[in-house]
């Protein structure tokens, strides 16, 4: 380990990188029904339980060894977490800026296309909804927290959902509203994979 002179940061010499992982929960019966489900603590199918078990399949094969597994405290994120964790022997921990979006009003609808744009709009707000500001602040903040240099070796799942992992990248990306709305909407037990590392301050 070396330290920046300039700011203090311990800085890893190795070559080794981390990866952070973002999985979308497996499918869940308003998934089924193509309903939107947003904040309602809507369970998996058996085969969303199915999705989960080939996704932890997945990851043992391609990303291992995965050290962290992280999830929304919504329940189908959750069981598809603790599903994973179960066939990866990985502890699971609950961080509750992972949570979907509120959407207040759609939510248990079918998505209108004239209606996807708005969730991606600083001007609009669901009624009973989260605002998009406070969506965005608040993935922004869990970036940071996890983005700190004791991370940054690992190998990190993220057991979340659509709107977040869209959000995620529109945050590392630096996308604008715009450019986002054109990313197909993840698959349920899908993977959105980031390779991260130390790097010294400018």
């Amino acid at each position: 380990m070396a330290q920046c002179a300039h700011c203090g940061l311990a800085i890893s010499l190795s070559p080794h990188h981390g990866t952070f992982l973002f999985a979308r929960h497996g499918e869940t019966k308003l998934n089924k029904k193509n309903r939107v489900v947003g904040s309602i603590d809507d369970l998996l199918t058996r085969e969303g339980q199915r999705q989960a078990r080939t996704l932890a399949l997945s990851l043992k094969i391609k990303y291992a060894p995965i050290h962290l597994i992280v999830s929304s405290p919504l329940r189908r994120a959750r069981e598809t977490a603790y599903i994973c964790g179960a066939h990866l022997d990985v502890e699971t921990i609950i961080e509750p800026n992972l949570r979907e979006r509120g959407v207040g009003v759609h939510e248990g609808k079918k998505l209108a296309k004239e209606i996807w744009p708005l969730f991606f709009s600083r001007d609009y707000t669901p009624e009973n909804g989260e605002s998009y500001t406070s969506f965005e602040k608040r993935i922004r903040t869990f970036l940071l927290s996890y983005t700190q240099a004791a991370n940054l070796e690992k190998n990190i799942l993220f057991s979340t959902h659509a709107l977040v992992s869209l959000m995620v990248i529109k945050c590392v990306k630096e996308l604008q509203e715009e450019e986002i709305i054109d990313y197909p909407l993840p698959d349920n037990a899908s993977i959105i994979c980031f390779l991260v590392q130390n790097q010294t301050c400018s």
